[in-house]
């Protein structure tokens, strides 16, 4: 089986916050909002640190778990990228998640650091078929992508949900925070897409969708 996922952000502390994702007490501010007198008084106050700490540690064994419970052993997952970090524990993670891993590089995934943690392939874009169907793999959304009026598939991350009301065309964002933090099946991908119109590409067709929006 062949999933996709994107922007798991493992070891990531901030992310929790940035994307309002519901682990740990900084999920709801709650470190913020309490008495005075248990309030972290600066970032190295042994309060924040275990805070944090016990969030980060609950938002990556989530997203273990979430991973194990539908990938299998022997399947291929496609990770568009931020797999962690800047990259510095990759293998720590990897090595716990089920399935051959074939990383698009993100902007937190330094090449270096990744290399060796045993991705079964790393590339900064990749172009894949499954079924007949053609599928462009970026960690970042691409405008225009190849044989986009074919009607491939053009599959992202990086944005964390943000453009999830763009579904006029065959534009997915796979990443965790609009998956409901766990990879998705190819085949759920392309049900949800497949009746999308395809992106135009000759001018003839751009001034048609301009001119009808």
């Amino acid at each position: 089986m062949t999933y996709l996922t994107s922007d798991t952000h493992f070891s990531h502390t901030n992310i929790i916050r940035y994307c309002e994702r519901p682990f740990g007490k900084i999920k709801e501010n709650e470190i913020w909002i309490a008495e005075e007198s248990q309030r972290p008084k600066h970032l190295w106050d042994p309060i924040l640190v275990k805070i944090l700490k016990e969030a980060t540690e609950e938002h990556d064994e989530a997203l273990t778990n979430n991973w194990n419970n539908v990938v299998g052993k022997s399947d291929t997952v496609y990770h568009n990228g931020d797999f962690s970090f800047r990259g510095g524990p990759a293998k720590k993670y990897l090595d716990r998640l089920n399935g051959n891993v074939l990383l698009c590089l993100g902007n937190h995934d330094i090449e270096k650091d990744v290399r060796d943690a045993g991705f079964f392939h790393i590339a900064h874009y990749r172009k894949i078929k499954y079924n007949h169907e053609k599928f462009i793999l970026s960690h970042y959304p691409i405008a225009e992508w190849d044989t986009c009026h074919h009607g491939s598939y053009m599959l992202y991350g990086h944005v964390h949900g943000s453009r999830d009301h763009l579904t006029k065309f065959r534009t997915m964002d796979v990443g965790v925070d609009s998956n409901n933090y766990t990879p998705i099946l190819i085949e759920d991908i392309i049900e949800k897409l497949e009746k999308r119109e395809y992106y135009p590409h000759h001018t003839a067709d751009l001034k048609k969708e301009v001119n009808e929006s």
